[in-house]
């Protein structure tokens, strides 16, 4: 399971999205900020967290 802190002092944090380097795994609205990875292919990965504000940055 992947999991991700987010927060956004000036509103609120919409969603997170999961990737893996530039292919979206799936996306989170709500906290706590999770995405279940089933069977991943065997190798290595750069897996990232982006989050998205009210205001869409």
């Amino acid at each position: 399971m992947l999991t991700a802190n987010a927060s956004d002092f000036d509103g609120a944090v919409t969603k997170v999205e999961f990737m893996e380097g530039s292919n979206k795994l799936g996306e989170n609205s709500a906290e706590p900020y999770q995405f279940t990875w089933a069977k991943p292919p065997v190798g290595s990965y750069t897996l990232t967290a982006r989050s998205t504000d009210n205001r869409g940055l």
